[in-house]
């Protein structure tokens, strides 16, 4: 049998009834690997986006959410909602998180993991070949497949990694892996898996008088409605979502924690260095450097050792080309993006209109990218740019707004709050890579006036795009929502993947991290569903049915759950 590959629920139909082994509600990074890793497992798999094949701002309004505490987050920018989640415009960033990441801290008791590095490291190298990249190592051993001679940094402090980038053509630098668009044919080549796009889950609902899910109910923005049955449930709807969705659908009795630690990458300005540094510089620190098909990118970070010693976070730090607004440089790359965005009339024609004028200078730049440095020179100097780990705080947190969105489901409210420690981060590595510039010849540094005032962050903090903490793993329903195995505590076949799930979430953007924890419940999942009949561990919770055809064959009455014949739509 070969069912309907996708379902567009934004097209005009009745509502329907799926059926299946496996419910993935959330279709990027950590869903579509889930379903690649079990595209061959003859389980039957509904996925279920709230997106389409492309952003669409109608359901990307959906991601908005109130936003407070230490700067304000854009989430309708970060959180697209299409097939292929935020890898539809993440910058294809990857590193693992390193071994004193998983570590407990005894000034930090919530700092830590319940599976260590090692654990993890075979779902690494799993993650390493599916995003494409290249040696399975990101330390100081790349300056020799580089052909570079390593910094002789202060090794007590200070130590180098590098991110990888997935670099298939020679241009543009990097062509990170787009999820949507390379798994589209685990879907198209699949008889067992679906996807319902435009479809947003509205409710997760128990089986009456049991703990285990019995079904999601889904709804368009046009108000067709649908429900997924199934034996097990995932959720992978990023960090704020998956939270909005247990917070709306009642599970806030599975843990206390269930939306607090929220956590974001504190991105900050520590210090500039002038031009003539960068000539001597920027070969070695502010480029992509490539091998083959791949880039990568030179990074400074705080020792283990010198992380207890100064009790302070995980950090990172580059050395970045900053551009204005009206660079020259970027024309050619900010008329692309308008091209890929859409944009119509005067804005696109002015971005079209810079790259003639500027033809000249952008075959230079067009130059420098191919060899993997930036598109700009740097005439106007480097950026010591610091990117750190959120120590865990249950104040930072996400909860249900007053507001509706237009699907009637109460908008998340997430207040971003940062500690004193946060802070110490930031000014003691920053001050310790700024000493370690000047010792290694550095002439014209200037470090940022707020690194010596006695608190506060500078105007010009910003969080990325890696909101991560809110249903944290843990060893005990007590501090975190989800056991080691992804699951949510007190509900048997109800999972949580992404970012979400990071007790801590170290300095390093946090893909790869998703990836290797979705191939590890990809293989869990496997074999606690046997082919789609339920487990042992929750035998007797989910109600004895046949798991029938991902076919559209029923016509629901959302109301009572039960369902009569329907057409296919």
């Amino acid at each position: 049998m070969v069912v309907l590959i996708f379902v567009d629920f934004a097209e005009s139909g009745q509502d329907v009834v799926l059926e299946a082994d496996l419910c993935v509600i959330g279709a990027g990074a950590a869903g579509l690997t889930l379903v690649h890793e079990l595209r061959r497992s003859a389980l039957r798999i509904c996925v279920i986006e709230t997106g389409g094949l492309d952003r669409d701002p109608a359901a990307d309004e959906l991601s908005d959410a109130a936003s407070h505490g230490s700067t304000t987050l854009d989430f309708i920018a970060t959180r697209p909602r299409a097939f292929g989640g935020s890898t539809v415009e993440w910058g294809g960033m990857c590193c693992p998180l390193d071994e004193c990441d998983f570590e407990t801290r005894p000034s930090m008791p919530l700092h830590g993991w319940p599976v260590s590095l090692t654990d993890l490291q075979p779902y690494y190298q799993r993650a390493h070949t599916a995003l494409g990249l290249g040696p399975r190592y990101f330390d100081e051993r790349l300056w020799s497949v580089l052909g570079i001679p390593p910094p002789e940094v202060d090794q007590s402090r200070l130590r180098t990694k590098f991110w990888q980038y997935r670099s298939p053509r020679r241009l543009p630098p990097h062509s990170p892996l787009r999820f949507g668009q390379a798994y589209r044919n685990d879907v198209a080549s699949s008889d067992t898996v679906k996807a319902v796009l435009n479809a947003t889950v509205v409710k997760i609902v128990r089986a009456p008088g049991r703990d285990a899910v019995e079904r999601v109910e889904f709804r368009s923005i046009a108000g067709r409605r649908g429900q997924v049955r199934a034996n097990a449930f995932v959720l992978a709807g990023g960090a704020v979502e998956n939270a909005r969705q247990l917070l709306a659908s009642d599970f806030s009795g599975c843990s206390e924690a269930l939306g607090r630690y929220f956590m974001e990458h504190p991105h900050v300005s520590v210090g500039r260095l002038a031009h003539d540094d960068t000539r001597r510089l920027l070969p070695k620190w502010a480029v992509l450097q490539r091998s083959g098909q791949v880039s990568f990118r030179p990074k400074f970070l705080p020792t283990p050792d010198y992380q207890r010693e100064r009790d302070i976070l995980n950090a990172s730090l580059t050395l970045e080309v900053r551009c204005g607004p009206d660079c020259p440089h970027r024309a050619l790359a900010d008329f692309a993006r308008g091209v890929r965005e859409k944009r119509r009339g005067a804005e696109l024609a002015r971005a079209a209109g810079r790259v003639v004028v500027h033809s000249g200078v952008l075959a230079g730049a067009a130059y420098r990218r191919s060899v993997g440095r930036p598109a700009c020179p740097g005439h106007g100097g480097l950026v010591l740019y610091c990117r750190s780990e959120q120590e865990p705080n249950p104040a930072s947190r996400v909860v249900l707004g007053r507001e509706r969105d237009a699907l009637g489901i109460n908008r998340a409210e997430v207040s971003w709050r940062l500690t004193d420690r946060d802070r110490r981060t930031a000014v003691d590595f920053g001050n310790v890579v700024g000493s370690e510039l000047r010792r290694l010849g550095a002439r014209n540094l200037t470090m940022d006036r707020w690194l010596d005032e006695p608190d506060g962050w500078p105007a010009d903090i910003v969080g990325g795009p890696h909101h991560s903490g809110t249903t944290r793993m843990s060893d005990s329903a007590a501090t975190g929502v989800v056991d080691k195995n992804s699951r949510v505590y007190g509900v048997p076949n109800l999972y949580v993947l992404g970012s979400s799930v990071f007790p801590t979430g170290g300095y390093a953007n946090p893909t790869y991290t998703i990836v290797a924890l979705a191939i590890r419940a990809a293989d869990h999942i496997q074999a606690q569903l046997r082919g789609g009949v339920p487990t042992h561990a929750w035998q007797g919770t989910v109600p004895a049915r046949p798991v029938l055809d991902l076919q559209p064959g029923r016509e629901p009455d959302l109301d009572t759950g039960s369902a009569a014949p329907a057409p296919m739509p």
